[in-house]
């Protein structure tokens, strides 16, 4: 069977490959594209071998807004109105509020999981992620972001007095928790004075349940830097997805073939 087949090396890319895409990226000149995200060209748009090149533009190039000193004034009526910078927060605000009153919403008062993470940020001030789980309205499991808070340390009895901080803005009751999700730290799964038995004292039905798939990343992303096949693989399934994902025919045809 072998001498029907052409076998391809797929450890390294091929030279005329190489080529190709540096002169797409040369001739997709990121310098002037637009930052504005309703007026930029989608991701789908460009060539998939250079998508990542225009998402690294962008994350390098940060947020997009248009902060000015003095913004251009619309007359309306008798008086003259103009838009101030402060507002990007009362706007920013408003949205995370209207969007966690929904999730809460379609929480509906009944029982949910929590899942914490806490890590430095790029100023070394300590924070916590806090996110709920739990059976929505149309009996589907889902997870749901609420909120990302500075805490002044990382302790098991801090981390849950801003837990249970949090549930208290939201009208949720600590009793409430079935579930809760952290990763190996000792200060979350401590068996004495760990986060995970702090809760459940309050909360005896709050079971624990490790982070597997936080381990499995740690496994793959030190895998993937000592060896490079693995990273190699990773990287071809990931222009296999912007591919498929950018042409709705083979996108149509693997949904064919999976039904």
């Amino acid at each position: 069977m072998d001498k029907f087949l052409t076998k391809f090396n797929f450890s390294q890319p091929s030279a005329s490959t190489e080529a190709n895409r540096s002169q797409l990226i040369n001739e997709l000149n990121l310098g002037p594209l637009e930052a504005d995200p309703g007026e930029r060209v989608t991701i789908a748009e460009y060539n998939p071998r250079i998508r990542d090149e225009v998402r690294r533009h962008y994350i390098r190039t940060g947020p997009c807004q248009s902060l000015l000193k003095k913004y251009p004034t619309t007359q309306i009526g008798n008086r003259g109105r103009q838009f101030v910078s402060n507002w990007y927060k009362g706007i920013i605000n408003a949205c995370a509020k209207e969007t966690v009153k929904a999730i809460i919403g379609d929480l509906n008062g009944d029982y949910f999981g929590i899942l914490v993470d806490e890590s430095k940020y790029i100023s070394h001030k300590e924070q916590m992620a806090l996110m709920l789980r739990y059976v929505d309205k149309n009996s589907e499991v889902v997870e749901r972001f609420i909120s990302l808070v500075h805490v002044s340390d990382t302790s098991a009895c801090s981390l849950k007095k801003e837990i249970y901080s949090l549930l208290s803005n939201h009208s949720l009751s600590p009793s409430k928790i079935r579930r809760q999700g952290y990763d190996g730290a000792s200060n979350m799964r401590g068996e004495i004075n760990g986060l995970k038995t702090l809760i459940k004292k309050d909360s005896p039905s709050s079971y624990h349940i490790y982070y597997f798939a936080h381990q499995l990343q740690l496994i793959l992303v030190a895998i993937a830097k000592k060896h490079g096949d693995v990273e190699d693989f990773f990287d071809h399934v990931t222009n296999v997805l912007n591919a498929v994902g950018g042409s709705f025919k083979h996108r149509n045809l693997i949904r064919q073939s999976s039904s």
